[in-house]
């Protein structure tokens, strides 16, 4: 599948983006029946900052793992002021409709595409026009599922100026959530020594939930870790695994 270039040349808001703006809209969603947001507003602000502070390093966004449209009102909402493409992917249809039919309820997403499937498949069946400005990493935190979400992103045919992890340092203690370590995926294949920008809430010696006290479901943070990470691409090539 092939999105031509013309395909998103969409007018450019006549507005800049601001953060309030935005906030009033998440604002609206909380009160949609199924709503169940999983990031909150601090790593959605390190995202806008930097989005808006790079916006000529790439034109367009790649979610991956949407769920219930919590990060993809951002997104969509920055997609839409700049004329750039959205792209929202996820392998549960049920969280795909939900977050096509939120932002459409926001007036969000007027050029966005959903796509069903792995980034992995995203990146064999189709090719981009543009260098996307971000790929949003928000799906299985499953080590191995990991590592294939960041081969995949090196499959694309125009590689992404930045890539943002959430959950960066998220455990489990639960043998059905699988080897939680999205930090050690992302160490084991750009190096230990990777430069990376913190995003999100920061955790230190006492996180809740922590190993000590987990949450009913088994998850916790690690000491001194952080909610999410953001690592730039150019010139910047893997290792193993």
């Amino acid at each position: 599948m092939i999105w031509p270039r013309d395909l998103f040349r969409r007018r450019k808001s006549q507005t800049p983006p601001t953060f309030e703006e935005y906030s009033l809209l998440a604002a609206r969603a909380r009160d949609r029946p199924g709503f169940l947001p999983e990031t909150g507003p601090e790593i959605h602000s390190d995202l806008f900052r930097y989005l808006t502070e790079q916006r000529g390093r790439g034109a367009g966004i790649i979610e991956v793992g949407c769920f219930k449209g919590a990060s993809s009102i951002l997104f969509a909402y920055l997609c839409d002021k700049y004329g750039w493409p959205f792209y929202s992917l996820d392998i549960t249809p049920e969280y795909l409709e939900y977050t096509r039919k939120l932002l459409h309820e926001l007036g969000l997403g007027s050029g966005g595409r959903f796509f069903l499937g792995s980034l992995e498949k995203f990146g064999r069946e189709t090719r981009l026009a543009e260098r996307p400005a971000l790929v949003f990493i928000d799906a299985n935190h499953s080590y191995p599922e990991v590592v294939k979400d960041i081969r995949a992103l090196y499959e694309l045919n125009r590689r992404p100026h930045a890539v943002a992890f959430h959950d960066f340092s998220l455990r489990s203690s639960n043998p059905a959530d699988g080897r939680i370590f999205v930090d050690r995926a992302i160490f084991d294949c750009f190096g230990n020594g990777v430069e990376y920008r913190r995003i999100g809430q920061q955790f230190g010696e006492n996180p809740v939930p922590s190993a000590e006290s987990p949450s009913p479901a088994g998850a916790y943070w690690e000491r001194n870790g952080s909610e999410g990470v953001l690592i730039e691409l150019d010139g910047r090539e893997l290792s193993s695994p």
